[in-house]
C-alpha cells in the first residue's frame, strides 16, 4: 500500500515487485540469523533472531514490538562490547535495483532493517546504565552510533526509567535475565563471530545479486551458503 493524492492505493508495478523482493530478503535474513546464532550457542538465540521486533498486531509474538524511534532501546554490539541504545533513525533498504536506503519512523522487522542510529548508554551495575561513557568522562558527552542492522542484537521490552538530566538509564526489571546472559565473556566473545559470519553472508548475497544485476532482489538461502 502506498500514498497517492491524499489516498493509500495498492502497489503495483514495479513498486509491488520491490515490496515482493524486500520482503524474500527480510526473510532470508532472518532465517540465518537464526542459523548463525544457535550454530554459535548464544543464549536466548530465538530471542536474537527476530530481535524481538514484530507488528503490533501480531497476537503469536506477544513479547516483540515493533522498532522505532520513539522511546525505543534495544542491545547493540559495538567494539567487542553490549552497550544499551536508544534508537533514534532507521534505516531500510528498498527491493528496487538501486538498492536505496530509505529513512523509517518504524519497523516491524529485523530482516528490512539496513542501519540504525542509537544514543549508547554503558552499563553500570545490574540494570543501571549511564549516558557518558567512561572514556568519554573527560569530555562529559553522549556517544553515539551508527550501526549495520547485524550489531542490534534485540528490542528491550518494557518501561524504561531515564533520569532528569538523561544520564542514568534504568531498565525494565524484565530484562535482567537476557541482560545477564549475554554480557558472559564467554558470549561476547562469540558474538564476535556471529558478527563476523552475519557480515560475511551480507557481503557475498549482495556480491551474487549484483551479479545477477538485481541487487536487493531475488536470492533464496541456498544462493547465499
Amino acid at each position: 500500500m502506498r500514498w497517492h493524492n491524499g489516498r493509500l492505493k495498492a502497489a503495483s508495478g514495479n513498486t509491488l515487485n520491490a515490496e515482493l523482493a524486500a520482503g524474500q530478503r527480510a526473510s532470508t535474513v532472518l532465517r540465518h540469523r537464526q542459523r548463525t546464532f544457535t550454530a554459535h550457542n548464544i543464549p536466548q538465540a530465538n530471542v536474537l533472531a527476530d530481535a524481538l521486533v514484530a507488528s503490533p498486531n501480531d497476537s503469536s509474538k506477544p513479547q516483540h514490538t515493533i522498532l522505532c524511534t520513539t522511546n525505543c532501546y534495544g542491545l547493540v554490539y559495538i567494539d567487542s562490547r553490549i552497550f544499551v541504545g536508544r534508537v533514534l533513525a532507521i534505516y531500510t533498504r528498498d527491493g528496487s535495483k538501486s538498492g536505496a536506503h530509505c529513512w523509517r519512523a518504524t519497523c516491524d522487522h529485523i530482516g528490512l532493517v539496513s542501519y540504525i542510529a542509537v544514543q549508547i548508554y554503558e552499563q553500570l551495575h545490574g540494570l543501571e546504565f549511564r549516558a557518558i561513557l567512561r572514556k568519554m568522562a573527560i569530555f562529559q558527552t553522549f556517544s553515539f552510533a551508527h550501526l549495520s542492522a547485524d550489531q542490534f542484537l534485540c528490542v528491550l521490552p518494557g518501561t524504561h526509567h531515564l533520569s532528569m538530566d538523561r544520564r542514568t538509564l534504568t531498565l525494565d526489571n524484565a530484562n535482567l535475565p537476557l541482560l545477564q546472559s549475554l554480557i558472559q565473556p564467554s558470549v561476547i566473545s562469540s558474538l564476535s563471530l556471529v558478527l563476523k559470519d552475519l557480515k560475511r553472508h551480507r557481503r557475498v548475497r549482495n556480491q551474487k545479486l549484483k551479479r545477477a544485476g538485481m541487487d536487493g532482489g531475488h536470492c533464496s538461502d541456498d544462493d547465499t551458503q
